[in-house]
């Protein structure tokens, strides 16, 4: 038996965060997968044109968008597992803003160093080139840097949140498995960022399947909680939200 915290995250507020994290999994599947598009760059020139293209663009703006719609939907799971272990929500909370803050900081980077390094290929004066092509490797440690910080931030979230989801009912066991499955995999790629990579190929079919599938199921109990939540018109009771059920 399940219950429902709705003490201060309305049937309304679950449903938004159920829709952001519907939307986080078409987004995961499109980081994936667009990449795949993208031609092999070996010189500035390459890097300039790929920064060019519409498609790349596109998928610059998912990235920006991507770690907003991840957090709304941690939020309204932290809440959820919040009832039965406060001090777990809150390292969750910890490390899903810690990872969101240094993602979306490390993609709005990647927004302004794309597009300044194709404006300076497309302009008449060449010497915004050497510009760019000397800022360039400060640019990769910068991002370099902040995606090992993302990674902690990552495992720590999904780590806690897995942990409180266990602490829950039938239904919250199995979404903890979603979030623990997501630890392992961030664990995957922080031993390939020490010198430990995962068997080629492994990993990459692991993180298609197992991030979009668990992302959507997550949206999906979400809502299924706003349903629950929500006072039934057509009884004459004044039905109370935080009531527990079933789920």
């Amino acid at each position: 038996m399940d219950t429902i915290a709705t003490d201060t995250f309305s049937a309304k507020t679950l449903r938004l965060c159920a829709l952001a994290g519907a939307a986080s999994a078409l987004s995961t599947l499109a980081l994936i997968l667009l990449p795949e598009q993208f031609p092999a760059v070996e010189t500035m020139a390459d890097r300039a044109a790929r920064a060019a293209s519409p498609l790349y663009r596109a998928y610059l703006l998912i990235y920006l968008v991507h770690p907003l719609l991840c957090l709304a939907a941690a939020l309204a799971v932290a809440q959820q597992v919040r009832r039965q272990a406060p001090q777990l929500a809150g390292l969750a909370l910890l490390g899903f803003a810690a990872w969101a803050s240094a993602e979306f900081l490390q993609q709005c980077l990647s927004w302004v160093a794309n597009i300044g390094l194709a404006n300076a290929w497309s302009a008449p004066d060449a010497s915004g080139r050497d510009t760019w092509t000397q800022l360039w490797p400060s640019y990769r440690l910068v991002w370099d840097a902040l995606y090992l910080f993302l990674l902690y931030g990552f495992m720590l979230g999904n780590t806690a949140m897995a942990l409180g989801l266990a602490r829950g009912g039938a239904v919250q066991h199995w979404f903890g498995l979603a979030f623990g499955g997501a630890a392992l995999l961030t664990l995957g790629l922080l031993s390939g960022e020490f010198g430990y990579p995962l068997p080629a190929g492994m990993f990459d079919w692991a993180y298609l399947v197992w991030q979009p599938a668990a992302r959507l199921a997550v949206a999906l109990w979400l809502w299924r909680l706003a349903a629950r939540a929500t006072p039934a018109l057509s009884d004459g009771d004044a039905a109370t939200r935080g009531a527990a059920a079933g789920v």
